[in-house]
């Protein structure tokens, strides 16, 4: 039985959406979608403050919101096949903040065999009505509507949901399918404005049978559950029928003569506005046009003539080489005679102007201002580049003409990231979601605004001005039948730069990853080799950290703080505070609640210490002093003596610095006869955290909610200018905390982002405080709070717990300060505290107790980024001996003017641990790295390299590694020597010998001491000659479609020699005897299943056996004995990118229960453990899996064995052979009630009964505390 592991969760951004008043009424939310969750943050002036998630079993598809009168907002998301479902989701905040499911409705196709739609799935939404793309030929269409007085029974996801008000939730009522003609649809949405009687209008955007691209909005009908058409549909690679201009070539037109053409159009984006005619902006892969929609009276007044379809034309852009546009016209059609018994005139649809934004696939675009005159909309594309276009006009009402001039302005931003989804958050700062890149919060240049938001001045519409601010600038005037109807159009353009304020790692798409040892064994980090376009990047993943469990107290709830405190017995006992009471632990001889005054225990505490004799008490009220605090002996007492009260406080020997409302700073002295005030100051804002540091020059550190950080020492305090320093970051501080360092201090901050920010502290000659080494690391999306503590753990000291949505742990080595992310969402508090006999330990506060544990293992847990820009790492391997990374990577540069990519491909070695360029090797013209691999032939190592190349024949070169091995026309095996160089010390590589081959190089293993090289559909075996370095083919396996991945199988009882496990592209696996003397293949064994092998590596599962993802989405294993067998199947819905042995588990006691073998990496960018475990665990976890399936279901009622099923879509195989580790943790971390525990530990039947093995190998019934404690084991994997 295998146990499979999500280590990372996907993380890229596909769909993010505002949404108003969703957390609570005058606020403003974002909601984002990742591949497998979604997350809601505030929006507030120090950034997003992250409030709840909900994991979707499925994959996301779409993200709308949708909003109807009377209801709170809600979302919708569309999960995509095989479970697809439409998602109606809000937000409760109480008991706690939460996502609930209030409707989901299953989605079908009319026909089983439908397939998907393949350029647009998608949901949008509008009042009311939901449309979804899912199929070709078919629309699913969903009326969504108040729930009236009903209240919900089960919350989605959470069996032991109570019911709750439903009052303001929506839910679906209406549901059909509706078949439409359009197979080739690339885009829908809905026409913004009032509303329309025929209905909702929706524009369709789609390709016809005879390759025409057509546009034509159409009206939706609840009535007749139908479309019906608004007006013609347009041509808008030829919208315009004119004798200026004929379309000669329809090989290799020139768009840019075509009036409004608008080749490759992609996207629609409906521009808001209250007038009676409606804009659009549809936008291509070069230009973007802006069309009207007129209303029937408007077009008769107007006398204008509907838009005709010209010569049919490609709708994509093939000619890269055209000239930029340098003017926009706007031209009419021919006047049309009119009778009596002309049928109802429908509304015109006319385009007014055309703009070449330049080259690049416009992936995302929004308004980021409109009203009835002007727009600003922003477009990002595939290669990263931002462009913004305003729009400004003083049109008439629709019976008069338009005003004289039309403006536009273009202004080019640069590049950023390629957006999945651009949303505003408010004025000038934008939400970047990206795929294949991190997700960004940028800031646009600063404009003039009345408008006011919580970020930043406001952005809204530019008055463009009346003089062009470039010398690129061009004006048309529109020809036109009627001259009463005529206009012009100026355009303008500038550039400008965006400032980037946040980022959030994504680790998608992975392409490929290699694992790095330490010195002494076992794994160090992985380097992954991920994004695209101009965000390629390499990451280092470091390993995990170890925590033993010591002890666990319960019925302790609602902790909110914690200190250690000495206890006249000469124990440590746990001070605590919650958001009421404060109450004292001591834990010798056993645990017990100690005696306290009236006046602590009934007062939520601030802060609290043990100095020489005493203990110190800071609370809101006062300050108090106690000799000996279970005794009630109080020795003195301090108060501000006013009606502020305090609001921070933190103690250090015999000092405390105290924050009193209003800005005061108050510096106490503690002894063991009182407490007295030696200084006060007013420092202006309020305080929202302060730090001291006792010592010969003691220091203080305060921070404001306004993002500023003062640092002072008590001389500086004393002076009356208080010239003390200052730092600004750019979210408040949450947190401060100051250690004593060798020549002066460190200052450790944390901010409301989650960033931990440090800094070096050093007293000049005039005693004033010198800042230096600031260094800054993510540690959660949060604000963090610093918990200090002083802790050894090896060779290195925990100087600091820090609490977000997860907890890290922060260290000392060597004077450096370095964070160890912990798998623990759910603390509250920590401290370190001396608990005899394991010594010293950490105390961390949970939602129902307080765990004692002891760091046992502490590793750098971090990712750490090299961004490589326009370069792509493809394929990577590590080399020990070197201690660096070898890769294959190509540099793709884009021109956006011409459309040319200019592409180099290059051998590289790189350090691997900081990821630097240390040699590169380029390769010849139109080449490309498809696989490297180290190996050893004989006693010498040596990189081996597979490339693939095409000819000059092919104008552009394929960009991901499928298509080039497909494509490829010849192929290349190049052998390297490792070396470094005996004069400079640095490594070198040199070429050995280089093979030409028929195809591209899919995959190099080396067995028996010969090189196995799988090219197309072929096998060959190499024969290496050490001295002339020639490799001499042997023998040839022919049998294979697409020889994809190979894979080494060991010796074991049934089979004493190696074998070769070759993976097919396109059918399953085949198993090759070679001998080692002649390197002759004697025999195989196959497997012909349609499994189309994707990645491919060994483990064991019940003996030897290799793991697959093949191209379903699917994980199999397959036993190697004396025949091929299907052991294992596992529904992972994602595509795996490669497998690697290895692990990055911590030592931990999960070796008594697992066995981890694998990594694997999705193109979602989850990092997953696969691994085998031990019987009596595997016996345990397989009776924890079938009763929770029965029990527990995911957001839409969706079962676990439906959402893991395997298999194809028309043939479909229930998960088996796998414990789905991501499932059976929420065992442990979700809110189960009691009875739902014991439903799941013994089920309805004894057979149902979990069992686990006892030492004699028989089963026998598991308690609720032996399958906590497997869990708990392998909670470190995930």
């Amino acid at each position: 039985m295998l146990y499979i592991a999500s280590a990372l969760a996907p993380t890229p951004v596909l769909f993010s959406q505002t949404i108003d008043n969703f957390t609570s009424p005058s606020k403003s939310s974002l909601v984002i979608a990742r591949p497998d969750r979604v997350e809601v943050s505030d929006i507030t002036s120090e950034g997003l403050v992250y409030r709840c998630g909900l994991p979707v079993w499925g994959n996301i598809a779409g993200l709308e919101r949708a909003t109807v009168e009377g209801a709170q907002p809600h979302i919708v998301v569309l999960i995509a096949p095989p479970n697809a479902r439409l998602l109606l989701i809000r937000y409760n905040a109480l008991p706690t903040p939460q996502l609930v499911v209030t409707s989901s409705i299953p989605l079908t196709p009319p026909t089983p065999s439908l397939r998907l739609a393949e350029f647009f799935t998608s949901v949008i939404a509008k009042d009311n009505a939901v449309l979804v793309s899912l199929w070709v030929g078919v629309l699913s269409c969903c009326e969504i509507a108040a729930v009236k007085g009903k209240g919900f029974t089960r919350n989605d996801g959470d069996v032991d949901m109570e019911g709750k008000d439903a009052s303001g939730s929506l839910e679906f009522r209406d549901h059909f399918n509706l078949s439409i003609r359009e197979h080739n649809l690339l885009n829908l949405a809905f026409i913004s404005g009032s509303d329309d009687p025929a209905g909702p209008m929706v524009t369709f955007l789609y390709q016809s049978s005879t390759l025409e691209l057509l546009l034509q909005p159409r009206h939706l009908s609840f009535t007749s559950h139908s479309f019906i058409d608004a007006c013609p549909p347009v041509n808008l690679v030829t919208p315009v029928t004119s004798a200026s201009f004929e379309t000669t070539s329809t090989i290799s037109p020139d768009f840019q003569a075509i009036p409004f053409s608008c080749p490759a159009a992609r996207q629609v984006l409906p521009l808001p506005s209250n007038r009676e005619s409606k804009s659009l902006l549809v936008i291509g892969d070069e230009y973007s046009v802006l069309w009207e929609i007129l209303p029937p009276s408007a077009s008769v007044r107007s006398k204008r003539a509907s838009v005709s379809s010209g010569a049919t034309a490609s709708p994509r852009a093939s000619d890269a080489r055209r000239s930029p546009q340098a003017e926009m016209t706007s031209s009419v059609g021919k006047k049309r005679k009119s009778s009596m018994g002309d049928p109802p005139i429908q509304p015109v649809l006319r385009p007014i102007w055309r703009v070449r934004q330049g080259f690049g696939t416009v992936l995302s675009a929004i308004v980021l201002d409109a009203d009835r005159d002007n727009a600003v909309v922003l477009l990002g594309d595939d290669a990263g580049h931002l462009t913004k276009l305003t729009i400004e006009s003083a049109r008439e009402d629709l019976s008069s003409k338009l005003s004289a001039v039309m403006k536009v302005l273009k202004t080019d931003l640069g590049f950023a990231a390629a957006p999945s989804s651009l949303t505003l958050l408010g004025s000038s700062h934008v939400f970047m979601g990206s795929a294949c890149g991190d997700a960004l919060i940028i800031r646009l240049p600063s404009v003039t605004s009345s408008h006011s938001t919580p970020l930043s001045p406001a952005l809204s519409v530019k008055s463009i001005p009346r003089s062009p601010v470039s010398s690129r600038k061009s004006k048309g005037k529109a020809r036109a039948d009627d001259s009463l109807d005529g206009f012009g159009v100026e355009h303008y353009h500038e550039t400008a730069t965006v400032e980037m304020v946040e980022r959030w790692m994504n680790l998608a798409p992975v392409k490929d990853f290699c694992a790095v040892e330490e010195d002494g064994g076992g794994l160090s980090h992985l380097v992954v080799a991920a994004g695209a376009s101009n965000t390629n990047s390499l990451r280092a993943v470091r390993s995990g950290v170890s925590l033993e469990t010591l002890m666990d107290i319960e019925g302790v709830q609602g902790i909110e703080r914690m200190w250690p405190i000495m206890l006249p017995s000469r124990d440590q006992g746990i001070f605590l505070s919650t958001s009421t009471s404060s109450m004292l632990l001591g834990l010798a001889p056993e645990v017990q609640a100690l005696a306290l005054p009236e006046s602590v225990v009934n007062h939520p505490t601030i802060a609290a210490a043990s100095w020489e004799e005493v203990a110190v008490i800071v609370t809101a009220n006062n300050v108090t002093v106690w000799s000996d605090l279970t005794g009630s002996v109080k020795v003195g007492s301090w108060s501000h003596g006013q009606s502020r009260q305090i609001l921070a406080a933190q103690i250090s020997g015999g000092l405390a610095a105290i924050a009193i409302s209003g800005g005061e700073l108050v510096i106490l002295q503690v002894s063991a006869h009182g407490v007295d005030a030696i200084l006060t100051r007013q420092l202006g804002g309020e305080i929202a955290s302060v730090a001291i540091l006792d010592g010969l020059s003691p220091i203080v550190v305060t921070s404001t909610w306004t993002n500023e950080i003062f640092l002072f020492t008590l001389d500086q305090l004393r002076s009356p200018d208080m010239q003390g320093s200052t730092i600004r970051e750019n979210s408040f501080c949450a947190s401060l905390q100051l250690c004593p360092l060798s020549g002066g201090a460190r200052l450790l901050a944390g901010l409301s982002d989650g960033t931990m920010v440090t800094y070096h502290i050093e007293s000049s000659a005039n005693n004033a405080l010198e800042l230096s080494e600031r260094k800054a690391v993510s540690l959660g999306t949060q604000p963090l709070r610093l918990s200090p503590t002083s802790l050894s753990c090896g060779d290195d000291r925990i100087i600091s717990v820090g609490l977000s949505e997860r907890m890290c742990v922060i260290s000392e080595s060597r004077e450096r300060i370095e964070s160890s992310s912990v798998n623990r969402n759910d603390i509250r508090a920590a401290v370190a505290i001396n608990f005899l006999p394991h010594g010293s330990c950490l105390a961390l506060a949970t939602s129902s107790g307080i765990s004692l544990v002891k760091p046992t293992s502490l590793k750098k847990v971090h990712v750490r980024t090299s961004d490589l820009g326009h370069r792509s790492v493809s394929r990577l391997t590590n080399i020990s001996p070197l201690k660096a990374i070898a890769a294959g990577s190509t540099e793709r540069p884009f021109d956006r003017e011409t459309g040319e990519i200019h592409q180099s491909s290059y051998v590289e070695l790189r350090d691997s641990t900081t990821l630097e360029l240390l040699v590169e090797k380029p390769l010849e013209s139109r080449e490309i790295v498809t696989t490297i691999a180290y190996v050893t032939l004989g006693n010498q190592s040596l990189l081996a390299v597979g490339i693939a190349t095409f000819s000059a024949d092919d104008e552009d070169l394929p960009d991901d590694l499928d298509t080039v091995t497909i494509s490829a026309q010849s192929g290349r095996l190049v052998l390297y020597e490792p070396v470094v160089d005996q004069d400079s010390g640095e490594p070198n590589l040199i070429e050995l010998t280089s093979v030409g081959l028929d195809s591209a190089v899919n995959d190099i293993k080396v067995i028996k001491n010969l090189l196995a090289v799988a090219t197309g559909s072929n096998v060959t075996i190499y024969k290496h000659e050490k001295a002339s370095h020639l490799l001499i083919p042997t023998s040839r396996f022919a049998s294979a479609f697409v020889a994809k991945s190979l894979v080494v199988a060991p010796p074991d009882k049934l089979h004493p020699e190696e074998r070769l496990v070759v993976g097919d592209g396109m059918r399953s696996i085949f198993v090759l005897d070679i001998d080692e003397g002649t390197g002759m293949i004697m025999g195989d064994e196959r497997d012909m299943a349609t499994h189309s092998v994707m990645a491919m590596e060994g483990l064991r599962d019940g003996g030897q056996a290799v793991i697959v993802a093949d191209a379903h989405s699917n994980i199999s294993t397959f036993r190697l004995r004396e025949e091929i067998e299907t052991a294992a199947t596992f529904g992972l819905h994602e595509d795996i990118s490669v497998f690697r042995r290895g692990s990055l588990a911590p030592a931990s006691s999960a070796e008594d229960v697992l066995s981890p073998e694998i990594i694997f990496a999705t193109i979602d960018g989850r990092l997953g453990i696969v691994g085998e475990l031990t019987p009596s665990a595997a016996r345990t976890l397989d009776d924890l899996q079938r009763n929770m399936d029965r029990y527990i279901r995911g957001p839409g009622d969706i079962a676990w064995r439906s959402y893991r099923r395997a298999g194809t879509e028309l043939v479909q195989r229930d998960t088996a052979g796998f414990i789905d580790g991501d499932f059976v943790q929420t065992f442990i971390s979700s809110q189960l009630s009691r009875d739902m525990v014991e439903k799941i530990l013994k089920g309805t039947t004894a057979p149902e009964h979990i069992m686990r093995l006892s030492e004699d190998g028989t089963k026998i019934p598991a308690s609720k505390a032996e399958v906590m404690g497997v869990l708990e084991s392998l909670s470190g994997l995930h």
